[in-house]
């Protein structure tokens, strides 16, 4: 029969404070745990072993965390952290210390969930070099974040969504795999995009960004790019080199004009213009053979381009009721009617 001693002689590689520890102060089912640790698995995996085995006990929950009635579990944890090098300030504040259960909870599918949270910052263990996946971080009050340098090369998708971010880079940040990112609903003013090459969804809808850096034309895998609802006035040439952008939004900005690489991205089927100041359209539009649908609504157009109507893709094309006037005078003129797909907006 298994005693304590048996399980001490199969804990001898562990750290000697920590076995103190476990054979003073824990139960059995504790210290079997720590034996089975300690022989499948090396240094640097044990905490998270341990800390997920502590959480299936419910020591401690993964929901809200409770540490009043656990005070010896809480320093089991506590010192399994020292240990193994995790940084003690996750264990000192519940809420991160549940956020570091999730984590390990998730290692097996890389899914990651720590939205609603109530987080000022990220969790340190979520930028250490974990098989992560997607990591969720949206919905809580992050206004700063230091580096994303030791993010999991491994992560496909990142939410920081609804936040407090007012800037953020990803320069010297290698990401090979991201594939798509959130930061819609935050406060930002500056974005620096490092080299993230592998990204095909950008989402940076209801910010603070008047203008986008001319270093977008690394994004050359982007198939869709939202900055709706931010104070752009001004696009850079370099938005044309995004040949592989299907879905463009920039509705509800400020834009007045259109660099001329615009009509470069040959590959667009969906474009937002709405909500703009756009005065102009250029007859460069014909460039755009893919485009099926085009939201101009709400622009000071002084006319529209006769093009829109000759390109043969399109099945919705949406003006306002000043701009629906203007091409139908033109059409007139040629002895055409308003095509069908024509859609005016209230």
């Amino acid at each position: 029969m298994l005693s304590k001693n048996c399980l001490r002689d199969e804990c001898n590689d562990l750290p000697k404070e920590l076995l103190q520890r476990i054979m003073t102060e824990f139960d059995f089912d504790t210290l079997l745990i720590c034996a089975l640790v300690s022989k499948k698995f090396n240094a640097a995996s044990r905490s998270g072993v341990v800390l997920d085995y502590l959480s299936k006990k419910d020591f401690v929950h993964h929901e809200e965390v409770q540490v009043g009635d656990k005070t010896k579990n809480y320093a089991l944890c506590r010192l399994i952290s020292e240990t193994f090098q995790i940084e003690r300030c996750e264990y000192d504040d519940p809420v991160m210390l549940s956020c570091v259960m999730t984590i390990n909870k998730a290692w097996s599918t890389g899914f990651v969930d720590l939205s609603k949270r109530g987080l000022t910052r990220m969790p340190v263990i979520c930028v250490r070099k974990l098989r992560l996946g997607y990591l969720n971080l949206s919905h809580n009050k992050i206004s700063h974040i230091p580096s994303l340098t030791g993010l999991s090369k491994h992560i496909a998708e990142l939410n920081l969504s609804h936040n407090h971010l007012v800037t953020i880079s990803f320069e010297k940040v290698s990401l090979p795999n991201l594939r798509k990112l959130n930061l819609s609903h935050n406060r930002l003013e500056t974005i620096n995009f490092g080299s993230l090459t592998s990204l095909t969804e950008l989402d940076l809808s209801n910010n603070k960004l008047s203008t986008l850096p001319s270093e977008i034309d690394v994004l050359g895998q982007l198939g869709r790019l939202d900055v709706e609802y931010n104070h752009l006035t001004s696009l850079p040439e370099t938005i044309g080199s995004l040949s592989k952008l299907t879905q463009l939004f920039l509705g509800f900005n400020n834009l007045r004009s259109l660099p001329d690489s615009f009509w470069s991205l040959v590959n667009a089927e969906f474009v937002s213009l709405r909500y703009n100041r756009l005065e102009y359209i250029s007859s460069e539009i014909m460039m755009l053979g893919r485009l099926n649908m085009i939201y101009l609504e709400s622009n000071p157009l002084e006319s529209v381009p006769i093009e829109l109507i000759m390109l043969r893709n399109v099945e919705c094309l949406r003006l306002d009721e000043a701009q629906c006037r203007l091409l139908n005078a033109l059409v007139h003129r040629y002895g055409f009617e308003l095509p069908e797909f024509v859609a005016m907006t209230q």
